[in-house]
């Protein structure tokens, strides 16, 4: 009886899991599955005709794109709308949609362009960049009038792929950090100067002779 009930459970348990797997169509989904089978059906109807990899008429071939993935080719299906809207597509002579069917395709397609570029391009990660010596150099002196050499307070820059000026190469490193912040302080004392200036005496020694003279010249009156 134990055994018949472990049993019973293990089952139950496993047809919970297999109806959870098997879920129901969302509302959400389904409408655009919808409009992308019948964005498909009107190409298939009216376009792949000319348009597949075979023939590929103006060099297009739409039964090789996607209508489920429209933000990976977004200028074929802008320029597809276009051509629907002004009736330039299909070419006379061939079968033509009605507008019920150009209207349908237009506006699903229209709505799956807006949302694919609510996302954005995908612009990749981008490294901090630092300035170049001779970037970091020319700015202090624009900015302080100086002549500060970048190859005497800053070391050479490392090359990545010939180039020295990309991010890549630019990395800063705590080394690297504490000699920018040498430059930085030594610039700041070429512009201003010390902080408490350094005291200097000079001695400049007298003519043998002219003491004599002036006091003798001070008794009698005379100047020279």
């Amino acid at each position: 009886m134990k055994r018949a009930f472990c049993l019973g459970v293990a089952v139950a348990a496993l047809s919970t899991a297999a109806v959870g797997q098997v879920r129901p169509e969302s509302p959400a989904t389904a409408p655009a599955n919808r409009g992308a089978d019948e964005a498909r059906k009107t190409l298939d109807t009216y376009c792949v005709g000319c348009h597949n990899a075979r023939a590929k008429a103006g060099g297009l071939a739409l039964d090789t794109l996607p209508v489920d993935a429209v933000h990976e080719h977004p200028d074929v299906w802008e320029a597809a709308v276009r051509k629907l809207r002004g009736r330039l597509m299909p070419p006379p002579g061939n079968k033509q949609p009605d507008q019920r069917e150009i209207d349908t395709f237009v506006t699903w397609m229209e709505a799956q362009l807006d949302a694919a570029a609510t996302r954005g391009p995908a612009a990749g990660h981008v490294p901090v960049q630092r300035m170049t010596r001779t970037e970091y150099a020319t700015a202090v002196n624009d900015l302080l009038g100086l002549e500060l050499s970048a190859t005497d307070v800053l070391p050479a820059e490392i090359e990545v792929n010939g180039f020295d000026n990309v991010a890549t190469a630019l990395t800063v490193s705590p080394a690297f950090l504490d000699q920018y912040v040498a430059a930085a302080r030594k610039a700041a004392r070429l512009a201003v100067g010390e902080s408490v200036p350094k005291v200097s005496s000079a001695h400049y020694a007298k003519p043998k002779g002219d003491d004599e003279r002036t006091k003798r010249d001070d008794q009698t009156g005379q100047r020279p």
